[in-house]
């Protein structure tokens, strides 16, 4: 199998190079078009290696039914995912990724065009290169690399590219609505080629702290809420380190901080009215979970911290501050580490890189927890490509890593499939 890849290596980089150049920005940033034409492209890839791609439409309405309180994308007209299988379309291994990307915001600082890919240095530059269309492709890659080999397989395998990740998930739960119930699955997303059985989730809230607005010159006669809004700030971080304290959990061991509670915004006041005392103080925090944790608890916590901030707090004591938490919510999700899905991507990852697999939480949402919460799916996340830079203009894939992966998926494919023995001895955990 090293053998198909090593020679067919130049040609998956440029699969990779034509699927970031076909535009895919998802219609919820500015001018996004859309998936069509970078699913029509995959299709067309994949065809060429006689492997049958369909592409199926989104039942909006159907998805809603099965996930109620997840936002939807208004419309999916002209973006369908797309399904391919190799096997016996029984007991199937989902591999599935998502083909759309984030729109590239007029600060990020890219010194090229972000559409326009670049190869230098063994890396690969362009936006959606690590989120997710290194993945995708190399799951692409992996089933054409499988069929190149003809290994009869004992069940099958299906790639799905989903759209509308990058909005709350339309394509995933669409996919499982049209009834789409694998065994397993694999989400391909950039975890530097970890296997990470776990995801976090996370809670919007926002805080509206009153002040006494007051006259510039006799600004002593109000009161600024942005010292009050700060001590509210404390608070959720001092509930971030109770959390990690009394909730911790084993897949997150190695980040020093689990239960991230973000401040994504801190206004007060206008543009061009500076000069005046504000009359209130406005905050986002994005309060964050790890697995399978209950999003109800974690508020509770939260707000139990920041009633005892406002307590102890005079202006706030008699003037409490506003706490709406919002319908931006999405829950974590967890497979237990010893589900056969995870063993069996740990025994890819260390074969394909000769080095032991790592298992981690991985400090992202992904369609992980559509298919565990709403399809029942064992699912694993693994791809490769490091997190840190994806939405960014750093963005770039080390094609050393997306070969890596393509053998990761492949032998995966392979050791579900029966093609291989997976672990130590002779017979297979599957």
């Amino acid at each position: 199998m090293r053998e198909v890849i090593g020679r067919r290596r130049r040609e998956y980089v440029r699969w990779l190079t034509e699927v970031v150049a076909t535009p895919s920005v998802n219609p919820r940033y500015p001018g996004g078009t859309g998936e069509g034409a970078v699913q029509a492209r995959l299709a067309a890839l994949l065809a060429a290696e006689g492997i049958v791609a369909t592409l199926r439409p989104v039942d909006r309405e159907a998805a809603a039914r099965l996930a109620p309180d997840v936002p939807l994308s208004a419309s999916y007209e002209g973006r369908p995912n797309l399904l391919a299988h190799l096997g016996p379309p029984r007991h199937l291994l989902l591999l599935t990724s998502h083909s759309d990307v984030a729109g590239v915001a007029a600060d990020e600082g890219w010194r090229h065009d972000p559409f326009t890919p670049r190869l230098a240095g063994g890396e690969l530059a362009g936006r959606g290169a690590v989120d997710a269309k290194g993945a995708l492709v190399a799951m692409a890659a992996a089933l054409a690399t499988v069929r190149a080999l003809e290994v009869p397989l004992q069940r099958g395998v299906l790639l799905a590219s989903v759209v509308d990740e990058e909005a709350g998930g339309g394509g995933i739960l669409g996919l499982l609505a049209d009834g789409v119930r694998p065994a397993a699955a694999v989400v391909g997303e950039p975890t530097d080629l970890r296997v990470c059985p776990a995801t976090r989730g996370h809670w919007l809230v926002r805080l509206t702290v009153p002040g006494r607005p007051a006259h510039p010159g006799l600004a002593h006669e109000g009161v600024n809420p942005v010292d009050p809004a700060y001590r509210l700030v404390q608070a959720v971080r001092a509930a971030a380190t109770l959390l990690d304290r009394t909730r911790p959990h084993p897949l997150w061991a190695h980040q020093p901080v689990q239960h991230v509670c973000n401040l994504a915004t801190f206004e007060a006041g206008r543009w061009g009215q500076s000069a005046a005392v504000p009359a209130e103080a406005r905050l986002e925090v994005m309060v964050g979970t790890v697995g399978a944790e209950s999003l109800d608890e974690v508020r509770a916590v939260v707000d139990r911290v920041l009633e005892e901030a406002a307590r102890g707090d005079p202006w706030l004591a008699a003037h409490p501050p506003r706490v709406e938490w919002t319908a931006r919510r999405h829950r974590g999700a967890e497979t237990p580490p010893d589900a056969p899905v995870v063993t069996l991507l740990r025994w890819a990852v260390a074969r394909a890189t000769g080095r032991p697999a790592r298992v981690e939480g991985l400090s992202a949402v992904t369609d992980m927890r559509h298919l565990v919460w709403s399809g029942g799916v064992p699912t694993v996340n693994v791809g490769p490509g490091d997190m840190r830079v994806a939405h960014t203009a750093a963005e770039t894939l080390p094609l050393q890593a997306f070969l890596a992966a393509v053998e990761v998926y492949a032998l995966a494919i392979l050791g579900w499939g029966g093609g291989l023995p997976v672990g130590s001895g002779e017979e297979g955990v599957m």
